[in-house]
């Protein structure tokens, strides 16, 4: 039995925030940043909180702050769903950590692709 049903049988309500991942290569694309930021919270208006991550690095750096935090966030199960843009979160394998997200209960929603 899933996790979820388990929870909703004992009556316990999860309280899981959305989280919106934004990110930039270069600290010259600031404005671009905080674009990402505002769509991310147009998107996702009315799911109650929202937190917002970002990193300005490489997407093909797996070492940035905002991503490892991501990740860290999927295994501990503290949120039920992600905005991003697809090449903001990762350059390549951007499937599998679709696939990665959803095993731990967790949605990917990608905006303005």
């Amino acid at each position: 039995m899933p996790e979820s049903e388990i929870k909703r049988v004992l009556g316990l309500k999860e309280e899981r925030v959305v989280v919106g991942y934004a990110r930039v290569s270069s600290t010259t694309q600031k404005d671009d940043l905080e674009r990402q930021k505002q769509l991310i919270h147009s998107y996702a208006k009315g799911y109650g909180e929202i937190q917002i991550l970002s990193d300005v690095g490489s997407g093909l750096n797996e070492n940035r702050e905002g991503f490892l935090r991501l990740l860290e966030m999927v295994a501990e199960k503290s949120f039920k769903g992600n905005y991003c843009t697809r090449d903001r979160l990762t350059r390549f394998g951007f499937e599998t950590l679709r696939k990665l997200f959803q095993a731990f209960g967790t949605a990917v929603e990608v905006i303005n692709s």
